[in-house]
């Protein structure tokens, strides 16, 4: 349901983490953690154990995403700071290309790529903090 319900790369980190997945499916090759202006950089991603972003690669990386490099960004979200603003949460305006069926980015992004290992990153995660 967290798959359908939560619009495409608005889930925590999700934007940068699958900017890492996608530079590696393009460039073939590990991105690098450094400063960039560029606004689909992984950034701070690119310094996160790389199986993840391999794995997230092979299964999306043969879904063309020319969408991603005209993402909407929306002017009047804060990002990182979703507590101190009471709207425009969202770091991207959506629209009717991204839902279901999904093609393009959106299948990348919900069919394979980010929120499958996300989740069960995610879960992990949880398990580890409870045992």
């Amino acid at each position: 349901m967290y798959n359908f319900a939560t619009p495409m790369l608005e889930a925590s980190d999700e934007f940068r983490h699958f900017m890492a997945i996608r530079s590696l499916a393009q460039n073939h090759q590990l991105p690098v953690l450094a400063a960039s202006n560029d606004p689909l950089s992984p950034q701070q991603e690119a310094g996160q154990p790389p199986l993840y972003y391999v794995a997230g690669a092979l299964i999306a990386g043969w879904v063309p995403m020319p969408e991603l490099d005209q993402l909407d960004f929306n002017p009047h979200v804060e990002e990182g700071i979703p507590s101190t603003s009471l709207d425009n949460k969202n770091i991207f305006v959506h629209s009717p290309a991204e839902d279901f069926p999904y093609r393009g980015a959106s299948l990348a992004v919900h069919g394979g790529g980010e929120r499958p290992a996300y989740i069960e990153a995610s879960q992990g995660e949880i398990t580890k903090e409870k045992g």
